[in-house]
């Protein structure tokens, strides 16, 4: 088995399964920032040098699947961080309001 990335997202886990190098030159963005979205592959995310294009993603609680599926229920943009934070406890599903 290949290594597994754990990130954070909107507070909860997101493992990534795979991912490609990204394009070259990517925008200046610390590490863990989405910097665009390549239609049909997948977030592209800063990285140390560069960036990686995320190809396969597992959201909390789901099974894995392509970017392009997960981009398709998820609002994933750039400017959003992937972090290494502890996920939230209480977080609503994609669409739901938070609970209080």
């Amino acid at each position: 088995p290949g290594r597994v990335a754990h990130p954070t997202w909107q507070g909860q886990f997101l493992k990534v399964g795979m991912a490609e190098p990204g394009p070259d030159p990517v925008p200046a963005a610390p590490p863990g920032t989405v910097v665009a979205v390549a239609r049909g592959k997948g977030p592209v995310v800063a990285c140390g040098e560069g960036a990686v294009v995320l190809t396969r993603l597992q959201p909390a609680g789901k099974r894995p699947m392509e970017a392009a599926a997960f981009l398709a229920g998820y609002r994933m943009a750039p400017g959003d961080v992937l972090g290494a934070e502890q996920p939230a406890e209480e977080h609503a599903a994609p669409g739901q309001p938070a609970k209080e």
